[in-house]
């Protein structure tokens, strides 16, 4: 590995101001971890048809331990103070802003789209971040009196638990930040698994979260290719401390997770 997280065989193929942003490793309890397989697969730039990264390639053996991690940290974070949630979601906003044309980068070699469109991306995804920091001190219950006399309806609203994101390719910093600000601003921990066409931005995100103040196992990222993709995304659905997954999901997976809802 070399100061900058590439690995030796590749060349990051642009220059980055900030040179911590740029992880190639799985992310789980606030540390950079490998597949217990050993075995990685390579990040296409969609341009030139060059590999110039690579990825853990997890699949349903690592999902026990990102799992792990995710519910051990629900334990505190759930009664984390919902004011202390907005401030690390408003955090996570600012480094995001504050790192975004480094961002738009890595997301041009992943996706192929042009680098006005990445930046336009993160714009737009910024918007997911800033709106659920507003709406973490806004999750309230309710009491009324409903039509059987003496009696009283009251909704409590607590976090669920754990949360799944299966992202997709075309706009997995928008996907990630929709589903994730949601979650984190309910008091919810979250394992994101993201395409294996686009795994390094979401990877920064994790980067910059931690930055931002999440605790360890408040978000990790498994990695994986696009062979173990169905088994891995199906692991993490059909886990038991699970308690949330997504709707868009990666085709491959969704033929896979279709096969729950018949």
């Amino acid at each position: 590995m070399t100061a900058n997280g590439l690995h030796p065989e590749f060349k990051l193929p642009f220059q980055l101001k900030n040179q911590d942003l740029f992880h190639q490793d799985s992310y789980v309890h606030g540390q950079w971890v490998t597949a217990k397989s050993g075995k990685r697969f390579t990040v296409i730039d969609p341009g030139s048809d060059i590999a110039w990264a690579s990825c853990p390639d997890n699949s349903a053996e690592d999902v026990d331990a990102a799992v792990a991690s995710s519910y051990d940290a629900f334990q505190e974070y759930a009664k984390v103070n919902p004011r202390k949630r907005a401030q690390m979601l408003m955090a996570w906003h600012n480094l995001i802003a504050a790192n975004k044309e480094d961002i738009a980068k890595i997301l041009t070699y992943e996706t192929g789209k042009p680098l006005a469109e990445s930046i336009g991306e993160i714009d737009y995804s910024l918007g997911f971040a800033w709106w659920f920091s507003g709406e973490a001190d806004r999750i309230q219950g309710s009491n009324f009196t409903p039509s059987a006399p003496h009696r009283r309806t009251i909704v409590i609203k607590q976090p669920i638990g754990v949360c799944v994101a299966l992202v997709p390719w075309n706009f997995p910093i928008a996907m990630i930040l929709r589903k994730a600000g949601a979650a984190l601003a309910a008091g919810c921990t979250m394992v994101v698994k993201p395409s294996p066409e686009t795994p390094l931005t979401c990877l920064t995100l994790a980067h910059l979260a931690t930055q931002a103040g999440f605790a360890p196992g408040v978000f990790n990222v498994l990695t994986t290719s696009l062979e173990n993709t169905p088994d891995l995304s199906e692991a993490l659905c059909v886990h038991p401390s699970v308690k949330k997954e997504p709707q868009e999901v990666h085709s491959r997976a969704r033929r896979q997770l279709s096969l729950y809802r018949l």
